[in-house]
């Protein structure tokens, strides 16, 4: 696969999450214009001058950041090694996720709650001892 296309892929892909993202933050907000979370990730994180809305250069900068990453040697270009090494260290994180989550024996089920007293909560609605009058309201 050419660089170019590879680049082109790469990027469109991370437009494509990130409007998702954007998508499904729209349908979430809780009043018109609000922005709110998604999977943890806030919105507001994207609104570096928090201006209120999220400009181009804001949007692609996390896209700028990991292509930053990817680039190892800092060439300004993402070479077929470079994204293998990516692809690799990726790989190698998901499986150590994946061992994890089968070695690690089940949590516990929390104790039963304790049953709830029915014992009144307020002396006033405590009934009188015996052989005394209940308490006139």
């Amino acid at each position: 696969m050419s660089f170019k296309l590879t680049l082109i892929a790469a990027t469109a892909l991370s437009l494509v999450a990130a409007g998702a993202a954007l998508a499904a933050d729209e349908k979430q907000a809780g009043e018109p214009g609000g922005m709110m979370h998604h999977k943890g990730a806030k919105l507001e994180s994207l609104d570096i001058d928090k201006d209120g809305a999220i400009s181009k250069d804001e949007f692609l900068a996390p896209s700028i950041e990991k292509f930053n990453e990817i680039d190892t040697d800092k060439d300004g270009k993402l070479s077929n090694t470079e994204i293998e090494a990516r692809r690799a260290a990726w790989q190698e994180k998901m499986k150590e996720r994946r061992e994890k989550m089968t070695d690690e024996p089940p949590a516990e089920a929390p104790a039963a709650a304790a049953p709830e007293s029915t014992a009144p909560s307020t002396p006033e609605a405590a009934p009188a001892p015996a052989g005394e009058a209940p308490p006139a309201h």
